[in-house]
């Protein structure tokens, strides 16, 4: 009962900014993972670190995915 509530709550014009933050959130994850699966990981020659040219790119999408995460937060509370 609480969970139909709730999610008929979200489904209101007024909770669209919510929406759009969870939207947001969720999008930053499956970036997160695409880049993971797609970019091309080489061990140094020590093999003992992993060495990538799109570690900036991963590290951009993490921080974007924190900011929204607590921006997400601020809204609901």
């Amino acid at each position: 009962m609480i969970e139909e509530l709730s999610f008929s709550c979200l489904l209101t014009p007024n909770a669209a900014p919510i929406l759009n933050e969870v939207n947001r959130v969720l999008t930053l994850i499956i970036r997160f993972r695409c880049q993971l699966k797609t970019f091309s990981w080489i061990l140094d020659a020590t093999y003992t670190d992993v060495s990538d040219t799109s570690m900036q790119a991963l590290r951009t999408t993490f921080e974007k995915y924190h900011i929204a995460v607590l921006s997400l937060f601020k809204g609901l509370n």
